[in-house]
């Protein structure tokens, strides 16, 4: 009897799933699976093909003009509650996302918008004096100009020729001054203690003026009287380091 061929059994071919990440091509394609977006991008995510993304770009914020010192948390580790600015309107400029070189704590400057390119700058370098012996019996003495001895004895930058103690809001400071030959500019600062809750370690920190000759002449008595505007935080600033 001839034999009858063997019967061909024809195996059914199984169908990828195919999954969108855009709904659009899903609701175009009804033969696929309604998925949700959400199992739809952790499918991707799994499959380690991330959803793309627009890419982020980093601005700084707008330049901002002020007739007194900002009291928003950017300022917050200098120790003013308050304190009106010279005559005119000052320009600051947020550096939101720079990386501060040397440790400074803070290092804020102004820049007058009526006759640049003077500025008053707000400062301290983070670091404790080697010897802080001078500086803390300046600041414990009565109110009196400065011999170049002792004022050597805190400042060796040579350009400075001149400095006197003062009293501003019941805190002892130090004011200097003196004209940089290399850029031509005269600079008037107060150097005072960064804490008001440690007057037997005191960091330096300093509000400085620098502006031309004829500027400097001109407005260095408005600047004078905006530092008598001054009010001391009584505590420490909240963004002080500690030891």
């Amino acid at each position: 009897m001839p034999l009858e061929p063997p019967q061909v059994f024809t195996k059914q071919q199984e169908i990828a799933e195919v999954r969108y990440a855009d709904k659009k091509l899903q609701r175009d394609n009804p033969a696929m699976p309604n998925k949700s977006q959400k199992k739809l991008d952790e499918a991707l995510r799994q499959s380690h093909q991330p959803p793309p993304s627009k890419p982020w770009i980093r601005k700084e914020p707008k330049p901002v003009f002020v007739n007194k010192v900002p009291t928003d948390w950017y300022f917050n580790a200098i120790p003013i509650k308050s304190m009106k600015l010279p005559r005119g309107w000052w320009e600051y400029q947020r550096r939101e996302y720079a990386l501060g070189g040397g440790g400074e704590i803070y290092n804020k400057t102004f820049i007058a918008k009526n006759y640049p390119p003077a500025e008053l700058s707000f400062s301290c370098p983070g670091a404790y004096p080697r010897d802080d012996t001078n500086l803390k019996k300046l600041l414990k003495e009565p109110a009196h100009i400065l011999s170049l001895a002792e004022l050597r004895s805190i400042e060796d930058r040579e350009f400075y020729t001149n400095a006197q103690t003062e009293e501003i809001d019941g805190k002892k400071v130090i004011a200097i001054w003196g004209k940089r030959e290399d850029d031509n500019l005269v600079v008037y600062k107060i150097l005072f203690n960064q804490f008001p809750t440690r007057p037997e370690s005191p960091m330096e920190a300093e509000i400085e003026f620098t502006a031309p000759p004829a500027q400097y002449e001109r407005h260095i008595g408005e600047v004078k009287e905006s530092f008598k505007t001054i009010k001391w935080k009584t505590e420490a600033p909240k963004d002080e380091c500690q030891d």
